[in-house]
């Protein structure tokens, strides 16, 4: 059985790259080319939070550099992206919108009644 996913979506990162561009309809050059059109900056954004809060396990310089962008970009498309969708101040620290994203997680269960 294959997974679809190439031997790139194994290494950290690529698989979440992978899925953001096939969401997006984008490629994973689009996505770190220098393009500053809403589609590009929105998925771009949106990998950054998944790196960065979903999994926690990327940092700001670490995630940069899969979207060859400059770490202080990431902290605030990341901060950008998190007050769209969470709510959160513009200038959250990572803690604060780590706790949010964690927060709304906890009411979805509540509200499909999987929650202990």
């Amino acid at each position: 059985m294959t997974t679809g996913l190439t031997l790139i979506d194994n290494q950290p990162g690529h698989r979440h790259m992978a899925e953001v561009c096939a969401a997006h309809g984008l490629t994973r050059e689009n996505l770190r080319s220098w393009n500053k059109s809403q589609r590009y900056v929105r998925a771009r954004k949106e990998l950054w939070f998944r790196l960065m809060i979903v999994e926690r396990t990327f940092s700001f310089p670490e995630a940069g550099r899969l979207t060859r962008k400059d770490h202080s970009t990431v902290i605030y498309g990341m901060r950008k992206y998190a007050a769209e969708l969470l709510g959160t101040r513009p200038n959250a620290g990572l803690d604060e919108i780590r706790l949010a994203y964690d927060a709304e997680c906890s009411k979805a269960l509540q509200v499909e009644g999987l929650a202990a």
